[in-house]
C-alpha cells in the first residue's frame, strides 16, 4: 500500500502531475473538502507528513461543508497523526503550533468518543 509509483504513475507508467491536478481541483465545496480529507489520508499512509498537514490545512476552511458527513472524523483523526508523526523533527516554533494543534483535535476526538462511544 505505501509502495509510491503504484499511486504516482499512470497506466502508462508516466508520473501524475499531483501540483497541476490539484490546480484543477473545482467545484462543489463539499467535493473539494472530501478530496483535501483523501489528499491528508493518502499522503498520511505514504509517510509524508508535511503534505498530509497541507492538505489538511487546504481541508480546513472548507470544513463546513462536510458538518454531519464521516469525512470530519477523518480529517480530526488523520490530522492528528500526521502532526504526531511530524512534530519531533519539525522546528521548534512550529512544534509549539503543532502542539497546540494537535490538542484540538484530540479534544474533538474525546469529546466525540464520550458522547457516542460505540462509534467513537
Amino acid at each position: 500500500m505505501r509502495e509510491p509509483t503504484a499511486i504516482s504513475s499512470s497506466p502508462e507508467g508516466t508520473h501524475l502531475d499531483q501540483a497541476g491536478f490539484d490546480a484543477q481541483v473545482t467545484g462543489d465545496r463539499a467535493a473539494i473538502c472530501w478530496y483535501w480529507i483523501l489528499r491528508l489520508q493518502t499522503e498520511f499512509l505514504m509517510a509524508d507528513y508535511e503534505s498530509a498537514i497541507a492538505a489538511a490545512q487546504k481541508a480546513k476552511p472548507l470544513l463546513w461543508a462536510a458538518t454531519g458527513c464521516i469525512q470530519l472524523l477523518d480529517y480530526h483523526y488523520y490530522t492528528a497523526l500526521a502532526i504526531a508523526a511530524a512534530i519531533k523533527t519539525a522546528p521548534p516554533e512550529r512544534q509549539q503550533e503543532w502542539s497546540e494543534t494537535l490538542f484540538a483535535h484530540v479534544e474533538q476526538l474525546r469529546e466525540w468518543a464520550k458522547n457516542c462511544a460505540p462509534i467513537f
